[in-house]
């Protein structure tokens, strides 16, 4: 222990106190902070200047005085719940002191207090970038198994927290990516590698991390994005293995490799045109909101679905874009419901109107829109068809939110009209892992 060594201008001691006070000026004495905070109780808070000062002035830092340090005091020294909740300020405390000093290290010492208030702290420091320091040595009173003895201290400082706790926040993460919140996954991880220091810890986490971020991408239609993140993976096949188990991360690989195929596919279509690749994309991001019981977001997935269904088999009856129809293509009867609406001789076809002239011009490849009842311009029982209940809810023209029932039969719909089955749609089978 050096006792003459100048305080650290950037370190900061944060440390549980106890009755026995020996523990904690040994750590003030090592650490040497340029402040400290000590979390005490009602019955040790005056410990602190009529014992640990003193102390460690006459140990030969006079400079540690009332200006250094401050008391974060709690309740209850035994109430671990609510030590907890009382730590929770330190959070911002911390926070500030790394933002204000470069190079900022954080010690948090739990050698002092009660057991509850040493978990309480290990927990706290967890959500910090900190080292754990603890006080121990190799004479103890009681034959070995008592407090240790005065003068006899040894500081032990362990790796910071958040090594450990990085398990937790990978445990956090797949059940996050199980229920498709691959954004929130990503966030969490990305949260634990700005604590983690520990190289491996750091690269297992980093390679789920990519994984997650792949994931986001995809699910926002950023497909080019997905896919090179996608690619990448291999690479990390080490580290995944080691986050998630051999035989998940191959299950995953095998998956995310079937992905790439699938958004070259989505890609190799360019971004002008339908394809049947983007419209299982689109059908398998529906599926994905059903998973989580988002009825009006999948169904605004799968309205988009259908109606790109029909502009893929219009291209290949000729009509390449139903935004801008020449009126020549366009047969009775429904040349005669659309042609006042023609600009430069040109029409824009919605969903309806685009089934109705597929109709026309390739009745094989609608008659399975019309076989489930879908149409809403041609069949009197209009209010049958579950597009109408899409027409109503919120996130199109009305204010009805969508039911299950209706999400249910429109997915049910729309895998008949591609056709497929959802088995064949694009997926990563994490929520099939037990982990």
């Amino acid at each position: 222990m050096n006792n003459t060594s100048l305080p650290n201008p950037n370190r900061l001691l944060i440390a549980t106190v106890g009755g026995a006070t020996e523990p904690i000026i040994a750590s003030l004495l090592h650490w040497r902070p340029a402040r400290a905070v000590f979390i005490v109780t009602p019955q040790t808070r005056d410990a602190v200047i009529r014992n640990i000062l003193p102390k460690v002035c006459d140990a030969g830092w006079p400079d540690f005085d009332a200006g250094r340090y401050d008391l974060h005091e709690i309740a209850d020294h035994q109430d671990y719940s609510g030590i907890v909740n009382q730590l929770r300020p330190l959070d911002d405390r911390v926070a500030a002191w790394q933002h204000d000093h470069s190079g900022a290290e954080v010690i948090a010492d739990l050698t002092g207090g009660t057991k509850a208030m040493s978990a309480a702290l290990t927990l706290a420091a967890g959500r910090w970038s900190s080292r754990i320091s603890y006080v121990g040595g190799n004479e103890r009173t009681k034959d070995g198994v008592g407090i240790v003895v005065s003068g006899k201290e040894q500081i032990l400082h362990a790796q910071n927290p958040a090594d450990a706790l990085g398990l937790l926040a990978l445990d956090t993460s797949i059940e996050l990516l199980r229920t498709h919140a691959f954004a929130a996954a990503h966030t969490t991880l990305q949260q634990a590698l700005h604590r983690v220091t520990d190289p491996a810890r750091k690269a297992e986490l980093s390679a789920v991390t990519n994984l997650a971020e792949a994931l986001a991408d995809w699910d926002r239609f950023q497909h080019e994005k997905a896919l090179n993140k996608f690619r990448d993976l291999a690479k990390h096949t080490h580290n995944l293995e080691a986050a998630l188990g051999c035989s998940r991360a191959q299950v995953i690989l095998v998956a995310t490799a079937k992905i790439q195929t699938h958004l070259q596919a989505v890609l190799g279509a360019g971004s002008h045109q339908p394809s049947r690749a983007l419209i299982l994309d689109l059908l398998a991001n529906a599926r994905r909101r059903m998973d989580e019981h988002r009825w009006d977001d999948a169904t605004a997935r799968l309205y988009r679905a259908i109606e790109a269904t029909a502009q893929f088999h219009l291209a290949n009856a000729g009509v390449s874009d139903t935004a801008r129809v020449p009126l020549e293509k366009i047969p009775e009867p429904l040349y005669s419901k659309v042609f006042l609406h023609a600009k430069n001789g040109f029409v824009k076809l919605g969903l309806q109107e685009a089934w109705i002239l597929l109709k026309a011009l390739s009745s094989a490849d609608a008659h399975p829109f019309f076989a489930a009842g879908l149409d809403t311009k041609e069949d009197p029982n209009e209010s049958k068809s579950p597009l109408v209940a899409r027409n109503l809810s919120i996130l199109a023209h009305g204010f009805i939110p969508v039911r299950d029932a209706v999400a249910n039969r429109l997915f049910t719909d729309a895998l008949s009209l591609v056709p497929t089955n959802e088995a064949d749609l694009p997926s990563v089978p994490i929520f099939n892992l037990n982990h």
